[in-house]
């Protein structure tokens, strides 16, 4: 049960509940195609595009988000981060690498982990929903191993923002998601 020991609900800092604008979720939609393009500058830089979640917060701003710049958001940001990286990943392997599981492939792939802001924040209903992101190079490996050429459907029963399966063509993929942002986000993708 959600309940402090005041017997108040604990707030959920996901904002899964919270009525979103369609201002709010263009700008959410900014956020992550300008976060994407930053992430693939960034492997041609080798400069991390956010160091902190401060920078993260600005960026949001930037992009026409309602940012609270006591962390309340973070969760949210976060799971954006998570979507722009996918992506980036998904069209960095098609456009250098064809899609082929190289070492190379693995080594660009480790860069781009590294060009991630850390960010930790776990809320209530992540922890009673058991959402872990995968690093994007455990990520990639698993993928070698459960994905063969000729394959015409991969399962991905819990799939969040599609971490598990970026390196996978994504036709073959039946993505299933029971958050509503992460659905949204796996939505986006086509999924």
């Amino acid at each position: 049960d959600n309940k402090k020991e005041n017997n108040e609900p604990e707030k959920d800092l996901s904002l899964q509940e919270k009525s979103v604008s369609e201002e709010q979720k263009e700008a959410r939609r900014t956020f992550v195609g300008k976060a994407w393009e930053a992430f693939l500058k960034a492997m041609k830089t080798g400069e991390k595009p956010f160091k902190s979640i401060t920078d993260l917060r600005k960026f949001a701003q930037d992009c026409g988000m309602e940012v609270d710049t006591e962390g309340r958001d973070d969760i949210l940001l976060q799971e954006l981060v998570e979507n722009a990286l996918v992506r980036a990943a998904r069209e960095y392997l098609a456009t250098n690498y064809g899609g082929s599981f190289s070492k190379e492939a693995f080594d660009d792939i480790v860069k781009l982990y590294y060009l991630q802001p850390t960010i930790s924040q776990r809320s209530s209903n992540r922890i009673k929903m058991q959402q872990y992101s995968t690093p994007l190079p455990m990520s990639f490996v698993a993928d070698v191993f459960a994905y063969r050429d000729g394959m015409e459907d991969v399962l991905e029963p819990t799939a969040g923002n599609g971490m598990m399966v970026f390196a996978i063509p994504e036709s073959t993929i039946h993505a299933n998601e029971l958050d509503k942002t992460r659905l949204d986000n796996l939505r986006a993708q086509k999924f």
